[in-house]
């Protein structure tokens, strides 16, 4: 027999227990069961804004951007708190997920972007935080190596890297490319990136992801 599928849930009860820069909840809640009836459970829940997350992408040269900055999250990951990742920023106020994107693109990589287009969503884990992520590809034109970038005021200290896209490739490959949005972006861009490459735009719309044989 083919589960069904629960739709109904009732949130019992909601604690806010903590507010700094983001919030936790304490959450107890009722939810429908895929075998049927109901089950109350308890939850934390990390309040956090949305966010963008921004992979540049030079046709002309077939390299990509990344950033490596230090994550309070990693500290005790085996491979250390300096994390690759793309760029990312949460969207602010009236700011929308573009602008946020371009904003990011400036402040933490020194980019203008000629064209950007999204082509994911994802939620950063769902079992415990609000966060959803917008992934989006820019085409720019790439310098030829990274530097650091970074707002002072917010303690930001960021060094870009420039690379090839099999490079990039075979980082995630072999575990030296750990952050999901670089995942997600560089994988995004695999779908594209023949036909980018065939016609070597500057400021013209991606295609849509290239259907396999």
């Amino acid at each position: 027999m083919t589960p069904r599928q629960p739709r109904r849930f009732q949130v019992l009860e909601r604690q806010e227990v903590w507010r700094g820069f983001f919030s936790a909840e304490d959450l107890r809640i009722r939810h429908e069961r895929f075998s049927g009836g109901e089950v109350e459970c308890a939850r934390e829940l990390w309040r956090q804004r949305d966010a963008v997350a921004v992979l540049p992408y030079d046709p002309a040269t077939d390299r990509v951007l990344l950033v490596e900055q230090f994550r309070a999250g990693a500290i005790d990951a085996p491979e250390g708190p300096w994390v690759l990742e793309a760029i990312a920023g949460m969207i602010d106020g009236e700011d929308g997920a573009e602008e946020t994107a371009r904003r990011e693109s400036l402040e933490e990589a020194g980019l203008v972007l000629d064209h950007l287009e999204e082509v994911a969503q994802f939620l950063s884990s769902p079992g415990c935080t609000t966060e959803r992520v917008r992934v989006f590809l820019g085409l720019t034109t790439l310098p030829k190596q990274g530097a650091v970038f970074g707002l002072a005021h917010e303690g930001e200290d960021i060094l870009t890297h420039v690379m090839g896209f099999e490079a990039a490739m075979a980082g995630l490959a072999q575990g030296r490319i750990l952050g999901v949005t670089a995942l997600v972006g560089l994988q995004a861009l695999a779908l594209r990136r023949p036909a980018l490459m065939a016609a070597r735009p500057t400021a013209s719309a991606l295609p849509s992801p290239v259907a396999a044989d």
